[in-house]
């Protein structure tokens, strides 16, 4: 017998405690020698740890992560490249438990 699944197990709202974290990505030092030095992109963090990167090259692209941790894992470069919350814009991410005043 296959369960029904209810409307409310498949829709499930933010609530308006819940905060979209937004972000800029700063890269300080290009390894690539692809997308160049300061922000090279803008980003949110929503509640349920899902992370956007829009990349603010010429051509502009869109990247979705399950969490930042995987975005930074991705681009961070080790400590080359963060991101700087606005809520917190004295400060980069480095890694999700490591924060460096800028």
């Amino acid at each position: 017998m296959t369960k029904q699944i209810t409307k409310e197990e498949i829709f499930n709202p933010v609530s308006p405690a819940d905060k979209v974290r937004t972000f800029k990505q700063l890269r300080r030092e290009d390894v690539s020698g692809t997308s160049g030095t300061g922000i090279v992109a803008l980003g949110a963090v929503f509640p349920d740890g899902t992370t956007v990167i829009q990349w603010q090259s010429t051509v502009r692209s869109v990247a979705i992560y399950k969490s930042y941790a995987d975005a930074l894992f991705i681009h961070g470069h080790g400590d080359k490249t963060g991101f700087v919350f606005d809520e917190d814009p004295g400060f980069i991410h480095l890694l999700p438990s490591e924060r460096r005043e800028l």
